[in-house]
């Protein structure tokens, strides 16, 4: 009983500790790995990674080099110019008069006509990084970005850490998955692979259990009888601490996957254009409205 109070204890310390730890710990945001796709037509989100030793002339870089990564269709050449623009968040019909926004203006050409692309920075995220023995910033801006001269308002966006019943749904099927989910992996293996350690160890001791029994219905000798019998009471204290810790730390994986903040993730609401929204995420497709009639 000491080594699996030991063991228990001992995996409950490290999962206590990875909590406190990835807690704190700076997590790479969901949209680095999985660039977020835009509810309203003509609009799309593009990650640029560029290397710097400061974040200022970072953004600089980014910017610049936005015009890479625009969509090919787009036949967007050379910028001419950069204008840059602050303005207010707006909720619906509410102005936020709290958040402002900077933006940008990029003056392009459309095969060989000029045009206006507009774009805002949504979230950034950098890491230290050494090229060459020497240390630099490796900068990554996530932008979205309007059609060239698209008219109407970007898509309202704002960061949150928290996933609600996205984690906690999964966590319900899988003790970790959740936390996997939300970008906590070490938090999620110490879940995953401690609940599985405690219910191994749970049928362990249920099979003990069983094979005592057998023995003990297979002889007469009160002696056998008395250590079977012994035996039995002490796997079966055992196997309901381990039932007892399995529960605990599930029900922990549970209440972490919906409290615990994970990577940063962008939260979309489509952009309204005059009295409707246009919900297309294909650039390169047209769009239209459609009508069904049923007689």
């Amino acid at each position: 009983m000491r080594k699996l109070t030991t063991i228990i204890a001992c995996i409950f310390l490290g999962a206590t500790f990875v909590c406190a730890q990835e807690s704190s710990d700076r997590v790479e945001p969901q949209w680095l790995k999985h660039t977020p796709t835009s509810k309203t037509y003509g609009v799309c989100y593009i990650p640029v990674t560029v290397y710097s030793t400061d974040i200022q002339s970072a953004s600089t870089l980014a910017l610049n080099e936005l015009t890479r990564h625009l969509p090919r269709n787009w036949n967007v050449s050379t910028v001419s110019d950069v204008e840059r623009h602050s303005y207010m968040e707006r909720s619906g019909n509410q102005i936020n008069a709290n958040k402002r926004t900077q933006s940008y203006t990029l003056n392009v050409k459309n095969e060989g006509e000029p045009v206006s692309i507009r774009c805002k920075e949504v979230d950034a995220y950098w890491v230290e990084s050494y090229i060459g023995g020497n240390q630099q910033l490796k900068y990554t801006i996530l932008y979205q970005v309007l059609a060239p001269n698209l008219k109407g308002d970007f898509e309202t966006t704002y960061t949150t850490t928290q996933y609600g019943v996205r984690g906690l749904w999964r966590s319900m099927i899988v003790p970790g998955w959740g936390q996997f989910y939300k970008g906590s992996k070490t938090k999620g293996a110490v879940f995953l692979g401690g609940t599985a350690a405690l219910a191994g160890t749970t049928v362990y001791f249920q099979s003990r259990i069983i094979n005592c029994r057998n023995l003990a219905a297979q002889t007469y000798n009160p002696e056998h009888l008395r250590i079977y019998s012994r035996r039995i009471s002490n796997f079966s204290t055992a196997r309901n601490v381990c039932i007892g810790a399995t529960a605990a730390l599930y029900v922990w994986n549970l209440v972490d996957a919906v409290v615990a903040p994970g990577a940063r993730r962008i939260v979309i609401k489509p952009a309204t254009f005059g009295n409707y929204t246009q919900s297309n995420n294909a650039l390169s497709e047209p769009f239209g409205f459609g009508a069904e009639f049923t007689f």
